[in-house]
């Protein structure tokens, strides 16, 4: 299939709890299998509500899931909520169109299904490569960031974390994404990895970071945040598991 437009997607995954890291798996060829070398690591969508699905006029139009996410705790128990959270998202995103309801039923099952302090923030999001339109949900994760000529944009519609609050309402947001816009997801162990005076890298310096990456590709935007992050925190160690996923669109 090809698209016509571009969308460059990669990322990277330390540690074991962030949801995007069983959600996706790692290859080195064309997310949408158009053929074309596009260089740089993609990663290929292993179910969630992508591929080909009807429009209202019975024309087809093919789809692509994004999701990401972090878990409470660390360790064994951390790993089995996390498998709990994907294995519920992919089973609602392929029978229920609308995020927010998708969310929701995520959210019952787990909140059903596990103890009081288990619980999940999770970002979930459809774009669609012909509008270029993304649809996304948002319950409880740190805000991913949109690079537009300069400005960030915020993607925070949603609702609280999932796991926590039995039938929770969940709102979906709407983004037309265009020809040089840059996203940016991540988990909290971006933004709270720390110097040795004790100061946290913080949303500001990711902000900066991605601003200074408006001509890089996906891979390299990747690069230069995690370089930003190293020079910052030097030799000391994160306390918690870092993912970064970018999303780079093209004319």
């Amino acid at each position: 299939m090809d698209f016509g437009k571009r969308a460059f997607y990669t990322g990277q995954v330390s540690g074991g709890t962030g949801i995007f890291q069983s959600l996706f798996h790692l290859c080195r060829k064309p997310l949408f299998g158009s053929g074309r070398n596009r260089g740089g690591l993609t990663f290929e969508d292993v179910g969630l509500h992508s591929g080909i699905s009807s429009n209202s006029d019975g024309s087809d139009q093919a789809t692509m899931g994004i999701a990401i996410g972090d878990v409470v705790g660390k360790g064994i128990a951390a790993s089995l909520l996390m498998a709990s959270v994907r294995a519920s998202l992919r089973a609602y995103a392929q029978d229920v169109y609308d995020l927010d309801e998708i969310i929701s039923r995520v959210n019952n099952a787990l909140t059903r299904d596990t103890l009081d302090n288990e619980f999940a923030t999770l970002w979930y999001g459809v774009f669609d490569p012909d509008t270029l339109r993304l649809t996304y949900c948002n319950a409880g994760h740190d805000p991913p960031m949109l690079l537009r000529d300069g400005e960030i944009h915020t993607l925070d519609t949603g609702g609280m974390i999932v796991g926590v609050q039995q039938d929770s309402e969940y709102e979906k947001g709407l983004f037309d994404m265009a020809p040089g816009d840059t996203l940016l997801l991540y988990t909290d162990g971006l933004v709270d990895s720390f110097n040795d005076a004790g100061e946290k890298f913080g949303r500001k310096r990711i902000e900066h970071a991605l601003t200074e990456s408006a001509e890089k590709s996906a891979a390299d935007t990747i690069n230069h945040i995690l370089w930003q992050v190293r020079r910052f925190t030097g030799p000391r160690q994160g306390v918690d598991d870092t993912t970064l996923v970018v999303v780079k669109v093209e004319g």
